[in-house]
């Protein structure tokens, strides 16, 4: 491949002024480059430096950003000048190989003001002393880079996301403080035996609000690759690397897939006739024991059996653990029972708001759905008619 740089090209002075306007672009034309590329030539690179001074009259500090319009784009150099600052500030541009005429290609000088204070900021930016290269060879553009082999569809979010959570010490800290005992919270010098009271009210709460308001639960997928007559397989051993393991009791959907294109529903229960059915096949059925079972057993490996369901409580017993619903749900929960335990007046208040928080959460789960009450349409009313006997 011949590269080379064509000679620099100093570009005329001008001025920039603009008052109260932000994120402006000025286009500079550059007649110095019209005409074609020479034959069979493109564009690799610009290169290029340009000094810039904002006179002190301006009242903000501006973003500067010099460089090259082109039809493939570029990262032009962003420098930040003060009133009464000046500098020479250098870019460089790698494009995409390109052929066209250098005529269409301009210089741009895109001012972005930042006030300082109040008032109008008023912008007067000179560009002294700019000068631009071309790099051109004779190699034609490429097909580009390899595209990035697509990796199995992912149907799982990540697993540590940002939903609200607290310890156990912060919660236990939290609920004391309310109970009167701020002092001891303070000094790290709870009553004997109320730390594992406090604890055992907050997962029971926890406990308590997940098994009976379905908004607390939280949804996964879960996959194991189906081997050639096996039909059992074990919770804990699903390829899910994330440590939120499904509840065995809270299962939505069970199916099965070949591959991201080919998924079937499994029916749930295998009735005991079956066993006297020939396999193997394709599964079609399940049951959820001790295990995960499936019948008929795989045929061969190429099925993966995948369950959406909730996934179960994290462990709460050490003071680093984390809750995993809506803190602020078991909060008011336990705390409410923590008050009723130690006979103060208040338990209701915080058991009714406890309700009224859960029933917020309810409301807003369901998102964009509307249910609309029908008309029921009453038929006429027939007059009776009396017979004689």
């Amino acid at each position: 491949m011949a590269t080379w740089t064509t000679n620099e090209i100093a570009v005329d002075d001008f001025v920039l002024l603009a008052s109260g306007i932000a994120d402006k672009a000025w286009w500079r034309y550059l007649p110095e480059f019209d005409g074609e590329l020479p034959e069979g030539s493109y564009i690799h690179q610009i290169l290029g430096s340009a000094a810039l001074r904002l006179d002190p009259i301006s009242e903000a500090d501006v973003d500067v950003s010099v460089g090259i319009r082109t039809a493939v784009g570029g990262n032009p150099v962003i420098a930040t000048l003060s009133p009464g600052q000046s500098g020479t500030f250098p870019f460089d541009q790698t494009l995409i190989p390109v052929v066209g005429p250098l005529g269409e290609w301009d210089t741009v000088v895109i001012v972005k003001e930042q006030p300082v204070g109040g008032g109008t900021p008023v912008v007067r930016l000179e560009v002294t002393g700019m000068r631009v290269r071309f790099v051109i060879s004779d190699e034609p553009p490429g097909p580009g880079p390899d595209p990035e082999p697509e990796g199995p569809t992912a149907y799982n979010c990540a697993c540590d996301d940002e939903y609200p959570r607290t310890t156990l010490k912060q919660m236990r800290g939290r609920i004391a403080t309310r109970l009167g005992f701020a002092t001891q919270v303070a000094m790290g010098a709870l009553p004997p035996g109320m730390a594992e009271l406090l604890d055992d009210f907050i997962r029971n709460a926890q406990e308590m609000l997940y098994r009976r308001y379905p908004v607390f639960r939280m949804e996964r997928f879960y996959s194991w690759e189906m081997q050639p007559g096996v039909r059992f397989y074990d919770f804990s051993a699903n390829e899910d690397a994330c440590q939120k393991r499904m509840d065995p009791r809270m299962v939505t959907w069970v199916g099965i897939s070949q591959g991201d294109l080919c998924w079937r529903p499994l029916v749930c229960g295998i009735d005991p006739v079956m066993y006297g059915s020939p396999g193997p096949g394709i599964p079609t059925h399940y049951e959820v024991r001790q295990c995960i079972e499936v019948w008929p057993a795989p045929v061969d490996g190429t099925w993966v059996l995948r369950i959406k369901g909730h996934f179960g409580l994290l462990p709460l017993d050490n003071d680093g653990d984390e809750t995993t619903i809506d803190p602020e749900a078991i909060f008011l929960q336990a705390l409410a029972n923590a008050k009723a335990h130690y006979g103060q007046p208040d338990a209701g208040n915080y058991a009714a708001q406890a309700t009224a928080y859960v029933r917020s959460l309810i409301a807003g789960s369901h998102h964009t759905r509307r249910y609309i009450p029908g008309n029921a349409v009453v038929p006429p009313a027939v007059r009776p008619v009396m017979k004689e006997s």
